[in-house]
């Protein structure tokens, strides 16, 4: 599997959209890892404050997508629902789980254990950006017990989520800010861009 590059910062298949246009070191490594999460968990929160009782930090623009474009990205779901990405193995995995956003002590205990114990725990690094405007699309990310509310910007942005085999994430469209929810992922070292989502849409992705 192709390591996917660091950018510099760090669930039911959608509606079809045919008709829709108005859109280093192994220990040092691990430490930048970390380092990454804590600022982006710390942004999470309060971006799940912005979702749940506000509203939304950008007034958007908004996407635009001509009906072959939407299905061009449709047609893309195949790759979506299995995305090659980096995946660390069982030792480094048990280093990250803390750093994870909403892992709650309990889980953590249990995941630590799995790990530990059987492998079968492990930890996937996840890049992914919003390939159009950047007009305040919001999705979540949900695997095991966790979830992770990503502001898409144009900038990629990178999250770490355990994952089991067996068990594939969850990705929800949470908000739209215009012309449909656009994303795409690194996935072999290349951009593959998600079909356009609505919120409430979820996908299942198999990460490996």
């Amino acid at each position: 599997m192709t390591p996917i590059p660091k950018p510099d910062k760090p669930i039911i298949s959608p509606q079809s959209r045919s008709g829709k246009h108005a859109k280093t070191s192994k220990k040092s490594y691990l430490s930048s890892v970390m380092l990454a999460m804590a600022v982006i968990g710390f942004g999470g929160f309060g971006l799940t404050k912005w979702v749940d009782g506000v509203g939304f930090p950008f007034a958007g623009g908004g996407d635009s997508l001509s009906d072959r474009e939407i299905q061009a990205r449709a047609d893309n779901m195949d790759k979506i629902n299995r995305l090659d990405v980096q995946v660390y193995d069982a030792e480094q995995s048990m280093q990250i789980l803390p750093n994870i956003p909403s892992m709650n002590g309990a889980l953590l205990s249990d995941m630590m254990a799995q790990a530990s114990e059987y492998g079968n725990i492990r930890v996937a690094e996840i890049t992914m950006w919003d390939d159009l405007d950047q007009d305040g699309d919001v999705v979540q990310f949900a695997s095991l017990g966790t979830i992770q509310t990503v502001n898409l910007t144009n900038a990629p942005q990178t999250i770490y989520v355990p994952i089991k085999v067996g068990q594939p994430a969850k990705l929800a469209g949470i908000n739209d800010g215009g012309g449909g929810i656009t994303l795409a992922f690194m996935s072999s070292g290349q951009p593959v861009s998600s079909p356009v989502l609505s919120p409430g849409d979820i996908i299942e992705i198999d990460l490996f």
